[in-house]
């Protein structure tokens, strides 16, 4: 169990989950990247969801999907409830820091004329 999609290189990374390309994982559009979820038989847990990342490999097994649950974790990709994102260790809730902090982390993150530049606080 991992949190797969974040992770550079993986079929999801690149184009859904790269945080250098602007992807926030405590945003509702990309909060299930960081997830954890494993794959699974289809016959050995009830918890399976179809995936169709082998579709187009020869000779991937057509019962293999993938599960948030049997991780521990909620299903962000299929459905953003109300307890999305997924968040245990707290990292979307923000931390309470001086004015000055917020000064520095600020200019650290290069907000200075660029309004659209997002930074974690």
């Amino acid at each position: 169990c991992l949190g797969w999609d974040s992770v550079p290189g993986t079929p999801w990374f690149a184009d859904y989950c790269n945080t250098s390309a602007g992807k926030d994982y405590c945003s509702s559009a990309d909060s299930w990247c960081n997830d954890p979820w494993c794959y699974v038989d289809k016959d050995t847990c009830n918890s399976w969801v179809s995936t169709s990342v082998f579709a187009d490999v020869p000779g991937a097994p057509k019962d293999l999907g993938y599960s948030y649950k049997l991780c521990g974790s909620l299903d962000c990709y299929s459905s953003f409830g109300e307890d999305c994102p997924y968040d245990p260790d707290g990292v979307c809730q923000g931390t309470e820091m001086t004015c000055g902090d917020v000064k520095t982390k600020y200019k650290d993150g290069q907000c200075c004329g660029n309004p659209s530049q997002k930074i974690r606080i």
